[in-house]
């Protein structure tokens, strides 16, 4: 008997190693790795493991002379409590503050982790801009593993938004599929064999999206433009924004790149990388991506307004930030971010690129992998020593001057002069609601000065304090705005292009102001003056609460000539008798406009006023409502994208 055990343990033994070796055989790579992965060290760059050159072509970037850490004391702080080993703070230019650990410096490479999320989705995103691939056609044409099942259906954009309900690779604890997704050799075929086991139509990040994702790019770059991802990122972006040499981990020499990560970059070029967003594709005066690219990269995803295109748009003002139902990791935050612009970059454990265009700003932080890593904390801290630094005294420089109509009336129009600009700024020309003032939208209108855009509003014969309105009747309102509107646009923004060339601005208006909009980005009404000839067309239109159709008064079929990009704001109690009985009578102008031009954004339960944020202003707290209009108008300023809430396709259909 004692034999009899001796022997069946033996060959229980023998064929345990029989099986570690067949396992260590066919997984080399994946054991090998085990052997060495250490996930909490950014500067273990995977060197030993097969790597791609992503070429760049250096260009230093400014640097401040002056040394600035005693007013930046609490950040250095804050980032060395955090394990920080890289921080970089740039601001309107030039980097003003950065300090590095003993092992960190601006030009070694890091391990950034998810980082190179938000470089796939640009990348995505130009590549749809020039006809490579379509976010929005199913990915079955260049996957035709997921031909025949509903995984064809699934779009780019669905993977790069995080929408696609495929099965989970936890990695707490790990299994053999999540550790193949990470560590070996067949990390796309792991990621192609993934299945649909919950809602698509949720939001859950997860790192087989972007390889997934990764894999319709690479077939995509192959067999439409013969080059590969390594090269297309090289030649479009890395060397375009000045950047070193960068790396890009393989699952093989002759396998996949990694797309959920393993972009091996330094400290300096996620800056530039943050710097090329702040400025809104712009690098030193040169655009290097073009405008709606950035725009796309921007676009909230259905279902998750704080995530765009692998970009982070923001935090929860009312918690901690959420990776979705299958992720138990939250991020904590402060509150707001002090800029209401603020997009980032994620990396894991507290890898960060943190970017506001309107104070043209861009934070690098790089360090100690955190799991109680705060999301505003450090930036807050560095935009209180920016104000402090470089102050702004409310942003906004506001004056008065008068314009001479065609008909040689005086207009007097105040002005909101930014305190600095931004490359992605330009000229907005508001018109103000009837019976309103050029003084009653202030709580929109400061936000977008103080993010660099010049803001010129008329006041308008009808307005509330204009010292002559009795002597002009209702029937001639229309026209006398138009022509006021013409005015300031010949004295104060055609005289920014002395040689002619084409001016962007932006014509914006509320209610009745929203029509004056319109009408100057092409609505054909027959109000209109003769003086509208010849001036140049508006880049974007902005209609807050336009009003709907009125007999004999606005034809539904005089949007259909809008010329430029429309942003169209109500919400689902904005009613207004004779104008707009129902607050679906708002969206006329927005339904009947050339497809694809205009953009309705609906806020549940505002009213014509916003509750009295602007117009009919009255004192009250702000809201989380008046927060994601500022930004959406601000977003849409800089960059035609828009945020949308994500029941606005319910509240449509209410209106029948």
């Amino acid at each position: 008997m004692r034999s009899l055990v001796l022997r069946t343990l033996l060959i229980t033994l023998l064929t345990a190693i029989a099986i570690v070796m067949v396992f260590v055989a066919t997984n080399w790579k994946l054991t090998r790795n085990l052997a060495s992965f250490d996930p909490m060290d950014i500067w273990a760059v995977e060197t030993q493991w097969p790597t791609v050159l992503i070429e760049g072509a250096h260009r230093p970037i400014p640097t401040a002379e002056i040394d600035r850490s005693d007013v930046f004391s609490d950040v250095l702080h804050e980032w060395e409590s955090t394990g920080g080993d890289a921080l970089i703070v740039w601001h309107d230019g030039e980097i003003v503050l950065q300090a590095y650990s003993d092992d960190g410096s601006p030009t070694r490479l890091s391990r950034s982790f998810s980082m190179h999320k938000s470089v796939v989705g640009l990348i995505a995103a130009l590549m749809d801009h020039e006809g490579l691939v379509d976010l929005d056609a199913p990915v079955a044409e260049l996957l035709p593993e997921f031909e025949g099942d509903a995984r064809g259906d699934l779009t780019l954009r669905d993977l790069l938004q995080h929408r696609t309900g495929f099965e989970r690779y936890p990695f707490s604890p790990p299994t053999l599929k999540s550790l193949n997704l990470m560590l070996s050799d067949r990390v796309e075929k792991t990621a192609l064999s993934s299945q649909i086991d919950s809602d698509p139509s949720v939001f859950d990040y997860a790192n087989v999206n972007y390889q997934v994702a990764g894999a319709v790019l690479r077939r995509a770059l192959d067999a439409r433009a013969n080059t590969d991802y390594a090269t297309y990122l090289s030649e479009k972006l890395w060397q375009p924004i000045g950047a070193d040499d960068a790396y890009l981990w393989k699952e093989s020499t002759t396998g996949a790149p990694y797309f959920y990560a393993g972009l091996q970059a330094s400290a300096g070029d996620w800056l530039r990388f943050g710097v090329l967003l702040a400025q809104n594709g712009v690098v030193d005066g040169e655009r290097i991506i073009p405008e709606p690219v950035i725009a796309e990269l921007q676009a909230r995803a259905e279902g998750e307004p704080g995530y765009g295109l692998g970009l982070w748009l923001g935090v929860p003002s009312d918690g901690p930030r959420s990776y979705g139902p299958s992720t138990s990791l939250t991020v904590e935050n402060d509150g707001p971010f002090t800029y209401d612009d603020v997009m980032f970059l994620d990396g894991f454990g507290g890898q960060r690129v943190m970017i506001s265009p309107s104070r043209q700003t861009v934070i690098v932080r790089l360090g100690e992998a955190r799991f109680d890593w705060n999301d505003t904390r450090l930036f807050n801290l560095a935009a209180a020593a920016l104000d402090e630094t470089f102050p702004v005294v409310d942003g906004v420089e506001t004056q008065t001057t008068d314009v001479q109509t065609a008909d040689g009336r005086l207009v007097s129009v105040r002005i909101m002069e930014p305190a600095q600009s931004c490359d992605a700024c330009g000229t907005i020309l508001f018109s103000h609601g009837a019976f309103s003032t050029d003084k009653s939208y202030d709580a929109v209108l400061e936000p977008l000065a103080r993010a660099g855009h010049l803001i010129l509003i008329p006041r308008h014969v009808d307005a509330a304090d204009h010292p002559n309105r009795d002597d002009y009747p209702p029937d001639t309102w229309l026209p006398l705005r138009l022509s006021d509107s013409a005015a300031v646009v010949s004295a104060l923004i055609d005289q920014q292009a002395p040689d002619g060339s084409s001016v962007a601005w932006i014509a914006a208006g509320h209610s009745f102001g929203a029509l004056v909009a319109q009408v100057l980005g092409g609505a054909d009404h027959p109000a209109a003056p003769p003086e509208l000839d010849g001036l140049p067309t508006p880049s974007r239109i902005i209609a807050l609460s336009p009003p709907g159709a009125v007999q004999d008064y606005i034809d539904p079929n005089m949007f259909s000539s809008i010329g430029a990009p429309m942003l169209v704001v109500t919400g689902t109690s904005d009613v207004v008798p004779m104008f707009a009985d129902h607050w679906c009578a708002h969206l006329v102008s927005h339904d009947e406009a050339p497809e694809g031009l205009s953009t309705a954004l609906v806020f549940d339960g505002e009213d014509h006023y916003f509750d009295g944020l602007f117009g009919r202003p009255v004192e009250r707290a702000r809201t989380d409502d008046d927060g994601l209009l500022i930004q959406s108008l601000i977003t849409f300023a800089n960059t035609g994208a828009v945020i949308e809430p994500e029941d606005y396709a319910a509240r449509r259909e209410s209106c029948g």
